[in-house]
């Protein structure tokens, strides 16, 4: 696909685009727990795996689908995922996020089935459920991850390493995918926006998707 072309000559996301030697796809819509199962897969693993991550594409899982890649779709409620991500990027207005995640959800909804579809919350508690379905349907032997408190502070150390990266070096708490008290005051102004008319609609079609795709 012209995606996986473009996409592999760009050195940003030379690495994370799926190619021959890709071996596992884990892609959502932005803040569904995209880097916290990247990195907890990572963590996991006692050898190094390519990763394909983070484009937030449907033709990455297209990509990945096509060549029969173990693919972990990752889902969230589109109440915490839009209002995550406009936080997250104050240049993304609400309704352009909304209709993101239409546009998203509508694009992969067809080959949802030949994923692991994996719920936001069953990543961030119970990640392992999730590796044991991905080995299970495509008949592989990734090492399983031992959620405790001890795993799940690393995960996080790992994940602000992977945000400075990502920024230079700084620690953006309003990007750092991990819980923050910060951003609470300003979700609370934004789900009070979701009511308004003109969102409301929109929501209501994300929530359908949401339903939609399910989680096996």
């Amino acid at each position: 696909m012209l995606f996986g072309l473009v996409m592999g000559q760009r050195k940003k996301f030379k690495d994370i685009v799926v190619s021959n030697d890709t071996e596992i796809v884990i892609e959502g819509y932005p803040r569904s727990a995209n880097t916290f199962a990247v990195a907890a897969f990572i963590y996991a693993q006692k050898k190094e795996v390519k990763v394909a991550r983070h484009t937030h594409a449907p033709a990455q899982i297209m990509l990945g689908v096509k060549a029969n890649t173990p693919v972990i779709l990752l889902i969230r409620k589109p109440v915490d995922a839009v209002v995550s991500l406009v936080i997250r990027d104050c240049t993304i207005s609400l309704v352009a996020a909304l209709k993101m995640y239409i546009w998203y959800h509508k694009s992969i909804l067809d080959i949802k089935d030949k994923c692991v579809v994996a719920d936001f919350y069953d990543v961030t508690e119970n990640f392992s459920n999730i590796i044991d379905m991905v080995n299970t349907k495509y008949n592989k032997n990734f090492l399983n991850f031992t959620h405790d408190k001890c795993s799940e502070n690393n995960i996080f150390k790992l994940v602000e390493e992977m945000e400075r990266m990502d920024s230079g070096g700084e620690l953006r708490e309003s990007h750092v995918a991990r819980p923050s008290e910060s951003r609470n005051s300003i979700k609370q102004e934004i789900v009070h926006q979701l009511q308004l008319p003109a969102n409301s609609k929109l929501l209501s079609e994300c929530n359908s998707l949401y339903e939609q795709m399910g989680v096996k």
